[in-house]
């Protein structure tokens, strides 16, 4: 009976006519989900193996917590329907874990979180540095080639990255490329502003020779750059010297937000 009940309230019995509900996530399940995937979700920590067997979690995560909102009768996702699903994710993550990861492996992810965690902490207190200095300081050339990208790739694909590198030139004209500890604010920052760049185009319309947007878009940019704009709201910005765009503050975020919607 309690069966029917859900397959009665997800139409099962109209999948001829393809007649679509639509699923939300509550505002709280849409933090609690923003959270996770740029957290938990995409931890590569356990070593790029395990990884790729797993990366599917967050499109999966969704469909779990979409599956047990159905099964208590309702449209609305919350979040403890994301605790619950995520209990499943994890649950796999560790199963995949066990099968698939050898001794090998974790001795070699142990190794490469290690490195990477010096090398934080040499940048941290000797600032930018470029990779031969990290090789010769850091580790005192008792580390190779592969060891030390291992590392340094560990923290650029980070989300958000823990490290950038820069090009710079000295004073022979010449170019090379440094490491430096990635700002919080300056990372989120760019991140909002890769939001707008990414998705402005599309409720510009005419300007990029889009003639129609759909609500669906428009909805999706708008909850988008909204997202991103709590993640920079009471922050003082980094100065633009350290940036290819001007400091922003949450007043002009806001204008910018009611501009696209109207």
């Amino acid at each position: 009976d309690r069966l029917e009940e859900v397959l009665q309230f997800c139409k099962a019995d109209r999948w001829v006519e393809r007649d679509h509900t639509e699923m939300k996530l509550s505002e709280e399940a849409k933090q609690c989900y923003d959270r996770l995937y740029y957290g938990e979700l995409n931890d590569v920590s356990m070593g790029e193996r395990i990884a790729a067997l797993i990366q599917r979690r967050a499109p999966m995560l969704l469909r779990m917590a979409m599956l047990f909102a159905l099964c208590d009768l309702q449209t609305i996702i919350e979040v403890h329907h994301l605790e619950a699903a995520m209990a499943w994710i994890r649950f796999t993550t560790e199963s995949v874990k066990y099968i698939f990861a050898s001794g090998e492996d974790e001795v070699k992810v142990a190794e490469t979180q290690a490195n990477a965690a010096k090398i934080l902490g040499f940048l941290q207190a000797k600032g930018p540095s470029s990779r031969t200095r990290l090789s010769s300081e850091c580790f005192h050339k008792h580390k190779g080639k592969l060891e030390l990208d291992e590392a340094l790739d560990e923290l650029l694909g980070c989300n958000p990255p823990r490290i950038v590198v820069e090009t710079v030139t000295g004073n022979n004209g010449r170019s090379s490329k440094v490491y430096r500890l990635a700002s919080a604010k300056a990372a989120k920052l760019e991140k909002l502003l890769a939001v707008q760049e990414e998705l402005a185009p599309q409720v510009q319309g005419e300007d990029c020779g889009i003639s129609e947007v759909s609500a669906d878009e428009e909805e999706e940019f708008l909850r988008s750059v909204r997202l991103t704009s709590q993640w920079v709201e009471n922050v003082d910005f980094v100065d633009s010297a350290s940036l290819s765009h001007p400091p922003l503050n949450s007043h002009v975020l806001d204008d910018e937000i009611e501009g696209w919607a109207q």
